[in-house]
């Protein structure tokens, strides 16, 4: 894995996964905890900053 890649997946999960899932054991995380996360990213939107525009702009 490119340490790029590596470093957006932990950026993702800080600001995403573990504020909402929290550090629950992988047997934990079931369909309802699952259904209540998507339910939050769908009604809270984007956390982190979106810094694509500059790519698209280009």
């Amino acid at each position: 894995m490119k340490p790029s890649a590596y470093a957006n997946y932990s950026t993702n999960v800080k600001a995403y996964i573990l504020p909402q899932i929290g550090r629950r054991k992988l047997q934990d995380v079931t369909v309802p905890v699952l259904n209540a996360f998507y339910v939050h990213l769908l009604e809270a939107g984007r956390v982190k900053k979106d810094s694509n525009g500059r790519m698209y702009e280009y």
